[in-house]
């Protein structure tokens, strides 16, 4: 795991004592280099000889410390491939005016700024989505932004477009080809978000989440449950499946649910002798026993409110992009006697979503 360390040490070294780009020719350093060649080489063929380990196992082994890869890299560059090119090299370029002049302070604060929140958190085992690195956007976009400038600047130099016409021409196809490049601003992706529906193909990556089955999928939480409060009775109750923060979703249509079903037992704690989440304080029902008791009461309706993806098989959970190697074990897989139940309930819905999935029965 020891090459990240390396990668950020020698980034410190060029940051805190190179003047000069001479400086990375000394003999020392060539010495590192080579050292850090072999070892890297060595262990590489070592691990791409053995046919059980994968890429993904592989770049773990290698830079797993601190964890860049599974906090940021991996889905910075699958997210935003063209903005992590030009992020780089506004990163470099950055790093190049430190060497020049090391008390340059833009340089310092920028890089830092970034640098430092990104290993800090690297280092911990954390749960890392891409909605968690989120902060730091304004500052990576400031980072692309210079870079694209230093881009148009270059290009406006050339011989071509010396006139002041093709200038005219040029700098607005320039602009809005570096929004294009951009990805976020690209006025195409602006508009799919303007006219998307609950059908329209969602981005898994640049997304509130990055958990299957969720990160492909723009759930309709909303009509389901104003059916369901339409149609709700005084002593009637509601049970939801699926994880806590679909929970709270659901009760701010409803006002209140009962009962939340779910195999997970993070974030929940007791109450009266029953696990409720401190969340919205519905209990939590974890077997599929307590659910049949609960609706074998015929005294009082039970309203079931949920959703088919999660019912899936285990293969569907879990992360976008990578394996368990980088991204760690999946989440909230229901047992297999819970998903059937719960299938046999979803056929026959009384009430299906505008995605085709979420669904409302109720059982008597």
């Amino acid at each position: 795991h020891q090459f990240m360390i390396v990668v950020i040490l020698f980034l410190l070294y060029l940051m805190w004592f190179v003047e000069d780009i001479s400086d990375l020719r000394k003999p020392a350093l060539l010495i590192v280099y080579g050292i850090g060649a072999v070892s890297l080489g060595a262990w590489l063929t070592l691990m791409l000889a053995d046919p059980a380990l994968s890429g993904e196992q592989i770049l773990m082994a290698l830079g797993g410390y601190p964890n860049l890869l599974r906090y940021f890299l991996h889905r910075f560059v699958s997210g935003w491939p063209l903005m992590s090119l030009g992020f780089a090299a506004g990163s470099l370029w950055l790093l190049r005016q430190l060497i020049k002049n090391p008390r340059a302070s833009a340089p310092w604060f920028t890089l830092g700024a970034l640098l430092l929140p990104l290993v800090i958190t690297s280092c911990f085992e954390v749960y890392a989505e891409t909605r968690y690195f989120f902060h730091l956007y304004p500052l990576i976009v400031i980072v692309f932004a210079l870079m694209m400038n230093k881009a148009i600047d270059k290009i406006m130099s050339f011989r071509p477009f010396i006139s002041s016409r093709a200038r005219k021409l040029a700098l607005p196809a320039l602009a809005v080809a570096a929004l294009c490049f951009s990805q976020d601003a690209n006025p195409l992706y602006a508009w799919e978000i303007g006219e998307r529906t609950y059908t329209s193909r969602k981005d898994p990556i640049r997304s509130i989440t990055n958990l299957k089955p969720y990160a492909f999928f723009h759930q309709d939480q909303e009509t389901p449950s104003l059916y369901l409060r339409e149609h709700l009775r005084p002593g009637d109750r509601v049970a939801v499946f699926g994880s806590v923060f679909k929970l709270r979703v659901y009760q701010f249509y409803l006002g209140n649910v009962d009962y939340l079903v779910t195999p997970s037992r993070n974030q929940l704690r007791l109450s009266d002798g029953k696990l409720v989440t401190p969340v919205t304080g519905s209990e939590v029902l974890s077997s599929l026993e307590q659910f049949k008791q609960v609706a074998t009461d015929s005294s009082r309706g039970l309203w079931v409110l949920g959703d088919r993806l999660i019912l899936c098989e285990d293969q569907c959970h879990g992360f976008v992009g990578c394996g368990d190697a980088i991204f760690g074990p999946c989440w909230d897989v229901y047992p297999p006697e819970i998903r059937a139940y719960l299938r046999d309930l979803a056929s026959r819905a009384d009430y299906v979503g505008e995605d085709g999935e979420t669904f409302v029965i109720k059982i008597y």
